[in-house]
């Protein structure tokens, strides 16, 4: 089970990033202040002066003011009725707001865009997570410039180097599985110089993403993302870890099952009662054929793999791949339309700016937009699609009104009492190259089979759509203009009976897997029957 690094994962993980984005809008960013974003009577971030004091994120606003009377409280972004853009409201009501995380999106976005100047080879895993591939990189410095001798390496002051494991030979040995383990434990200077390389890469990486936005990030570097994960989250805030593969025994020794992602939910538990263990330690008196009786093949694979070290995920290129965009609101039971309409205006407002946004940054747009919503007394939710499927050219003209009023003709009364309701943007796919947003461009001759097709359907531009979407009128769709009318070709003349011209029409059934059906067969016209003249033959 052995390797030595072969692969180079970073992952790098923002520091208590909620409040860090607000402390940048407030201004003071790097002023040690314990601070807490709010969210109704609960926080969802805290910062780490904060967490000194021993102010946790589950708390709720009294516990955290007995523990830090100094805290200051920072509510997130809301909507209200009337609002087109998420705003900072004074006393936010949950009966009347809505809550907005756009603001720590937008923030998200401008960090994930300093990774392609890395490498191209990143996956984004959260609004505050990436991993990033830096073989390339590291093998790339090492043919340039290579580091100084192992011995000699300097490593930083915030640089964290676990390259050695301090386990028993009993331990090695069911780590390993072997009983000559030990000479895997010790790493060889060329692995130590490919890992202080990608310290200095990653080091450098942070340093810029505070240079340019101010934000200060942690991270893990080790040979795959399930234990650059782990690592990033050992010394915090502003710190980085490397463990190199000699190390990560000792490493996941000290880590409990719960703290291993994956394994801290109903799985995990699972785990624990069926193994009676608690800590990935004691996974390693397991081997594979003892673990697959009481996990079955798959789950005895993923837990021996785990608690091993091993993970041959790869860095997944998910940049832009937005499965769907939610805007959701729980409520008390609500009688009336009218109360309904109340929070459809203010979906429609964040689902709308949601939309533009990321249509303007990574070029993808909703074909469809569905509405959830909950019957009172229901434990589940129903949902339909609207029947606006979007096209590209109906991104800008879109306006929350238009879509509110579309969502409330397709609510149902009898979904009335009614405690949720929700409206979701699905299917993003990109937007299409000019000239191909209908699928005219297919019947377009090649110019190697010009005349193949002598009449071409013309390719059809929609007709410019002005912004008049408002309240009550549906989201206008482009309608295409009208095909103008070709004359026909002319009548071939060559032969010795010249053929009815029969016009020849494209068809698109090819689209669909079917041939056109093809039109009666004209009938030539009969042949003229030669004539016996009398008289001398010449």
């Amino acid at each position: 089970i052995f390797f030595r690094m072969s692969t180079c994962i970073v992952h790098v993980d923002l520091d208590a990033f909620y409040t860090q984005v607000e402390e940048k809008r407030l201004g003071i960013l790097g002023n040690e202040e314990p601070l807490a974003v709010q969210q109704w009577n609960g926080l969802i971030a805290v910062n780490y002066p904060a967490r000194s004091r021993g102010v946790g994120r589950h708390d709720t606003i009294q516990e955290a003011k007995k523990k830090c009377p100094e805290l200051q409280f920072v509510h997130v972004a809301t909507y209200t009725s009337g609002d087109t853009h998420w705003q900072y409201h004074a006393n936010p009501d949950r009966r009347t707001h809505k809550v907005s995380l756009e603001p720590y999106r937008i923030e998200s976005d401008k960090i994930m865009q300093t990774f392609p100047t890395v490498t191209p080879k990143w996956e984004r895993a959260s609004i505050d997570e990436a991993y990033l591939d830096i073989t390339e990189q590291v093998e790339a410095w090492l043919l340039t410039s290579p580091p100084p001798p192992a011995h000699l390496l300097q490593w930083g002051t915030e640089e964290n180097i676990i390259s050695s494991s301090t386990l028993s030979p009993e331990e090695c040995q069911a780590f390993a599985g072997c009983p000559d383990a030990l000479p895997y434990f010790m790493e060889d200077d060329a692995t130590l110089q490919r890992y202080w390389v990608a310290t200095q890469i990653c080091s450098r990486l942070r340093a810029d993403i505070h240079r340019r936005l101010g934000y200060r990030c942690s991270a893990g570097i080790a040979a795959n993302k399930m234990v650059a994960k782990l690592a990033s989250a050992k010394y915090k805030p502003n710190q980085q870890t490397a463990v190199t593969t000699a190390g990560v025994a000792g490493f996941l020794k000290e880590f409990s099952l719960h703290k291993v992602k994956g394994f801290g939910g109903k799985f995990g538990q699972v785990v624990i009662e069926k193994l009676g263990v608690s800590m990935v330690a004691d996974l390693w008196q397991f081997r594979y054929e003892d673990l697959v009786p009481r996990l079955g093949p798959a789950d005895a694979r993923l837990v021996h793999d785990m608690c091993r070290g091993i993970d041959g995920s790869e860095v997944a290129d998910n940049k832009h791949k937005v499965k769907s965009m939610l805007a959701a609101k729980s409520f008390a039971p609500i009688y009336k339309m009218a109360g309904i309409q109340t929070h459809l205006n203010i979906l429609a407002a964040e689902l709308v700016t949601r939309i533009k946004n990321h249509c303007g940054q990574h070029k993808m747009y909703p074909k469809t937009i569905g509405l959830t919503y909950r019957v009172s007394g229901s434990g589940s939710m129903t949902s339909r699609s609207l029947p606006m499927a979007l096209q590209s050219h109906d991104i800008d003209p879109l306006a929350p009104e238009a879509l509110a009023t579309v969502a409330s003709r397709f609510f149902p009364v009898e979904a009335l009492p009614c405690t949720a309701v929700a409206l979701e943007a699905k299917t993003f796919v990109p937007l299409p190259l000019a000239g191909k947003s209908s699928i005219s461009h297919f019947l377009r001759p090649s110019a190697a089979g010009a005349d193949s097709l002598p009449n071409p359907v013309p390719a059809t531009t929609p007709d410019p759509v002005p912004n008049t979407a408002s309240a009550g009128a549906p989201i206008p769709i482009p309608t295409p203009s009208a095909t103008p009318t070709h004359a026909p070709s002319p009548v071939p003349t060559s032969g010795l009976y010249p053929k009815p011209h029969v016009p020849r029409t494209a068809s698109i059934a090819h689209l669909w897997g079917k041939s056109p059906t093809p039109g009666p067969t004209p009938t030539p016209p009969p042949r003229p029957t030669p004539t016996t003249t009398s008289g001398p033959t010449p």
